[in-house]
């Protein structure tokens, strides 16, 4: 898979754009490797089930019979 730079980038921005994407695969790498698989896996879940139950708390029920067509 080729990555496609605009071709109006400058070289400080195409290494900005490499440096980045190079230290987002080590966090990751870092994160899912070793104890802290298991941790960051109880993290996310925990975080994912918390917004779930704040998504579901903030939903309001409205009935067509309280819709207003303009």
């Amino acid at each position: 898979m080729e990555l496609k730079l605009e071709q109006g980038m400058r070289t400080t921005e195409k290494i900005a754009l490499g440096v980045s994407l190079a230290s987002s695969v080590l966090l990751v790498t870092w994160l899912l490797t070793g104890e802290r698989k298991m941790k960051t896996r109880d993290f996310v879940s925990k975080k994912a089930e918390g917004l779930r139950e704040a998504l579901k708390s903030d939903r309001i029920h409205v009935s067509e019979l309280d819709t207003y067509y303009i």
